[in-house]
């Protein structure tokens, strides 16, 4: 059950929306830019976002809960990222002159407990623009940590939390690879 699950501190999860109606929630590279250099003004604190990817009409985040003082950190994460994405849509509709809301009612967010599960996890947040033939290959979108990841130095394929699932550079772009394959195991989340 997606709505119901907490954020707890140290947990990972997949967190993801889509506008409401399916209506695009981006209309132009600004607001691609805009998104993330506020999502992590909000949401720095709270998490860590390890891998990412913008679509026009819906968003996946993989992020791990920070340490927290507070007593309460789903709350506070709940609340933050709510917060963030209030933030968001007020400055889209004023923009784009539109009313109304933009994303669904709430975001939803799986915990992702299995080691396996969040490297096709990985794969398939990536892969969101290759499925329906956006680009060819998850390095052709530039709206998804894809890029940067796979840029990564060597020693983060040790280090990172994320990338050393994968162990190298090569590995993590054949995983990649064959996620798209014919006949490759699908993920089952709503996007």
């Amino acid at each position: 059950m997606l709505s119901n699950t907490l954020f707890i501190e140290g947990g990972t999860y997949h967190v993801f929306n889509r506008g409401n109606g399916d209506d695009p929630i981006f209309r132009n590279h600004g607001n691609y830019e805009y998104f993330m250099r506020k999502y992590f003004l909000y949401m720095s604190m709270h998490w860590d976002t390890h891998a990412w990817c913008l679509m026009p009409n819906h968003f996946h985040f993989i992020v791990t809960v920070k340490p927290s003082p507070l007593l309460d950190e789903h709350a506070d994460c709940s609340q933050a990222f709510s917060n963030f994405c209030n933030g968001y849509a007020q400055a889209f509709n004023r923009q784009h002159h539109r009313m109304g809301s933009l994303f669904m009612r709430s975001f939803k967010r799986k915990n992702v407990s299995d080691v396996d599960y969040l490297k096709t996890l990985t794969c398939y947040v990536h892969n969101n623009p290759v499925k329906p033939g956006m680009v060819q290959y998850p390095n052709q979108w530039q709206y998804s940590s894809y890029n940067r990841l796979y840029n990564s130095e060597a020693s983060q394929f040790e280090t990172h939390p994320l990338l050393k699932l994968f162990g190298s550079k090569e590995e993590f772009h054949r995983a990649h690879i064959v996620h798209n394959s014919p006949g490759a195991n699908e993920i089952l989340c709503a996007a």
